[in-house]
C-alpha cells in the first residue's frame, strides 16, 4: 500500500532536530491554537467593518469541524501506531484534523487577506508562506506517525471544498 512505503519513507527522514520541528508544527495545526486564532480575527475584521470576511471565516472553522466529525465516523479508520512515543489522539485517523483545520483556519485567512495586500508580490509571499505552513502541518502528522499521507490528502481535499463552499454560501447573503 503507498500510504505505508510513504509513511516508512518519510520515517527514514528522522532526527532529533526535525522531530522537534515536527512536534511544534503539529502544535500550530492543533484546534487549540487554530481556534482561537480563528475567534481572534473574527473580533478584528468585526472592529474593522469586514462583515463579508468575518462570516466568510465564523463559517469556515465550525463546518470545518461537522465535516471532520461526520467524515471520521463515515470512515472509522483506525490509527497508525505512531513513532517517537507521540500520543495518540483518541479519534479516528480519516481525514486529519489538523490538515483540514488548517486549509479552514490558515487558507480561509489568507483568501480573506490576499486581496487587502496591495502588491502582487505580497499576495504571492502570503500564499507561498500560507501553502508552505499548510504543508508542514499535514507532513508533521505523518511524520510522527499518527496518519496515514492519505489521511491527511483527505483533510485537505475536504478542507479546500469546505473553504471554497464557505465562500460561496456567504456570498450569497
Amino acid at each position: 500500500m503507498w500510504d505505508l512505503i510513504i509513511r516508512d519513507a518519510i520515517h527514514q527522514l528522522a532526527s532529533p532536530v526535525l522531530t522537534k520541528l515536527m512536534i511544534a508544527m503539529s502544535i500550530v495545526g492543533a484546534s487549540y491554537i487554530t481556534w482561537p486564532l480563528t475567534v481572534v480575527c473574527v473580533v478584528l475584521f468585526y472592529r474593522a467593518g469586514n462583515i463579508r470576511a468575518l462570516g466568510q471565516l465564523a463559517l469556515s472553522m465550525p463546518g470545518a469541524l461537522a465535516l471532520e466529525f461526520t467524515v471520521k465516523q463515515i470512515v472509522r479508520r483506525p490509527r497508525p501506531e505512531p513513532f517517537f512515543g507521540y500520543p495518540l489522539p483518541h479519534s479516528y485517523s480519516f481525514p486529519s484534523g489538523h490538515a483540514l483545520f488548517a486549509v479552514a483556519c490558515f487558507g480561509m485567512l489568507a483568501t480573506l487577506v490576499a486581496p487587502l495586500i496591495p502588491t502582487r508580490i505580497g499576495r504571492a509571499l502570503l500564499w507561498t508562506a500560507t501553502i508552505l505552513l499548510v504543508a508542514a502541518i499535514g507532513f508533521s502528522r505523518v511524520y510522527l506517525g499518527v496518519h496515514y499521507p492519505s489521511d491527511v490528502l483527505g483533510g485537505y481535499a475536504i478542507g479546500l471544498v469546505w473553504v471554497w463552499l464557505a465562500k460561496k454560501l456567504w456570498q450569497r447573503q
